[in-house]
């Protein structure tokens, strides 16, 4: 589309990436400063664990019995599988707030069938693949919805022009994304 742009709108686009860049900057720098709080080692420690299958304490039925991981693997797909039901049931007119909640389940069964994929065997390949194709549509509709939110955040009367502009391509291709997703 950058052919079919005046070197006006090609300008004001450009302002409005840099005044993105900026605010990416802000964030970036947020971000590395709670990370360098290390709380997040905590729970890496506790993933190892859980992943060499040592889950809670001891089971007070039976002596020294402990939960395995793969005693507890179909109860926790079929939780996340259960989530992801009820929000594809409620996603209605397809608007995006409802779609990014699809989203989110989605991605609790990808990431929970991923951990489980060693005990699962090849099966889960094909489940994995299936999900991951549903979430980049999902991401491409939340991808909007965030643009459409930043617009409403500019307040640089300058950006005037380049949010008009951008907001109309991002409104179409929601709507795009919103019409095809039953198709995915």
């Amino acid at each position: 589309a950058a052919g079919r742009l005046s070197d006006e709108e090609r300008l004001a686009l450009e302002g409005l990436a840099l005044y993105w860049q900026g605010q990416q900057e802000i964030a970036d720098a947020k971000v590395k400063r709670d990370l360098a709080k290390g709380k997040h080692q905590r729970l890496l420690t506790d993933l190892a664990a859980f992943g060499r299958g040592e889950v809670g304490k001891p089971s007070p039925v039976g002596i020294g019995a402990s939960l395995k991981t793969g005693y507890i693997a179909p109860i926790m797909i079929y939780d996340k599988l259960c989530s992801v039901r009820i929000m594809a049931d409620n996603v209605g007119e397809r608007q995006p707030e409802r779609l990014h909640a699809l989203r989110i389940a989605n991605k609790e069964l990808r990431y929970t069938l991923e951990f489980f994929e060693p005990l699962l065997g090849p099966a889960a390949y094909d489940c994995i693949v299936a999900i991951k194709q549903v979430l980049t549509h999902l991401g491409d509709v939340n991808d909007a919805r965030i643009h459409l939110r930043m617009l409403n955040q500019v307040q640089d009367p300058a950006l005037v022009a380049a949010v008009a502009l951008y907001r109309g391509v991002v409104e179409q291709q929601l709507e795009g994304l919103r019409e095809s997703f039953p198709m995915v």
